[in-house]
């Protein structure tokens, strides 16, 4: 899980089968780009790729926010 292009390399350098890009703090078109990237340079040397696109929810009280419509 790494959250530059650097440290995904790192990993692939080391002998990782798969990565875990999360640029899930830039925009998200950037975000895209990044995953992109990583993709293509993973996938050229058989390493799989995990992205996180868009953003990871809370913890915090406003987590449960509307969950009385859904239950």
């Amino acid at each position: 899980h790494g959250s530059s292009l650097k440290q995904i390399m790192a990993a692939i350098r080391y002998g990782f089968t798969s990565v875990m890009i999360d640029a899930s703090t830039e925009p998200l078109e950037q975000n895209i780009a990044i995953t992109k990237e990583v993709v293509a340079l993973a996938h050229a040397v058989d390493v799989s790729v995990e992205g996180e696109l868009g953003t990871i929810g809370t913890t915090g009280p406003e987590a449960e926010a509307g969950t009385e419509e859904i239950i």
